[in-house]
């Protein structure tokens, strides 16, 4: 940690002319002394810093030494705020923050304003419309338990309402299509499984202790178990013409067909579960299944017994 925080005072140093020593205690959460300590690493590595007296003063890199500041291009900066910012609209974690102000720190003064508008063209903004504490406590203490590879217990509750009671060893936090999921080892089930945040209730931190198992997180293994999943069928679903925006938006090109009467055919691979008919069923009357037979009967059945209910 201290070679990154070195590295982060010099790239602080060659963009700003002048930081005062109290400035990068509160930027780095360290004391006064160990930043002075630091400057003096830093001095002995061949970077002469030091200090400037005066309201302007503070540290910096002595005026006669050139060093080169395209460490990163203005493109990677602006890159790198605009994700950041991102992951802290869900994520509320005070080293992201520190991280941005490190960020920011490599801006020079005189381009500050350039930078927040070129930032502001993209925002990402990954929270739920109305916010969602409760989902940041649950990362929040998941990331805890993650770092420190200590047990979690849950009560988890599937696509079909099924509630069973978890013990898992989590390996990490998977964001996607806007959900976030636990990636861990269940004991209960002897095997890696992806729980959905929002199904989980009474998550508790355990004071229990595990050793980390091998698995190489990078090749994200998820997707390996979904495209390998037995049940896995090729559905063909008709969508209305009027849903042509929406159905461009959720499906990949090279899936959909443009009918002449204006329907649009899509043709996909997926596990045939609860989502899938979930899915079709939230269209309601502007889809129609074609292929294959079963889907269309068990979604037809599933019409049916909707029908029960609003005529009974």
């Amino acid at each position: 940690m201290r070679l990154d925080r070195l590295l982060s005072i010099v790239m602080l140093l060659v963009n700003r002319k002048r930081i005062p020593a109290r400035e990068l205690a509160g930027i780095f959460e360290v004391s006064v002394r160990t930043i002075y300590r630091d400057i003096e690493v830093i001095n002995r590595a061949g970077i002469p810093v030091v200090t400037y007296q005066g309201a302007n003063g503070g540290l910096g890199i002595a005026d006669n030494y050139k060093v080169d500041r395209n460490v990163l291009t203005q493109d990677d900066i602006v890159a790198m705020l605009t994700a950041l910012n991102g992951l802290k609209t869900t994520l509320d974690d005070s080293r992201l923050s520190s991280a941005i102000e490190k960020v920011k720190g490599l801006i020079p003064e005189y381009k500050y304003g350039e930078y927040n508008e070129r930032s502001s063209r993209i925002i990402i903004d990954l929270t739920p419309w109305g916010g969602n504490e409760e989902q940041k406590k649950k990362i929040n203490l998941l990331k805890g338990a993650i770092e420190n590879n200590s047990l979690v217990s849950f009560e988890y509750s599937d696509a079909r309402g099924v509630k069973t009671k978890r013990l898992v060893e989590p390996m990490c936090l998977v964001l996607k299509m806007h959900v976030w999921y636990l990636y861990g080892y269940c004991r209960e089930r002897d095997d890696y499984r992806l729980f959905r945040l929002s199904r989980m209730k009474a998550l508790e931190l355990l004071n229990m202790p595990f050793v980390k198992r091998r698995v190489n997180l990078q090749e994200l293994p998820w997707e390996y178990r979904w495209y390998h999943n037995t049940t896995l069928i090729e559905a063909v679903l008709r969508f209305d013409g009027k849903l042509k925006a929406l159905v461009e938006e959720r499906f990949e090109s090279e899936d959909i067909i443009y009918e002449n009467d204006g329907t649009l055919v899509v043709k996909m691979k997926c596990p045939e579960d609860d989502w899938l008919y979930g899915m079709i069923l939230s269209y309601a009357e502007t889809v129609e299944v074609l292929e294959p037979p079963r889907l269309r009967e068990v979604i037809k059945e599933k019409l049916r017994l909707a029908q029960e209910i609003y005529n009974g």
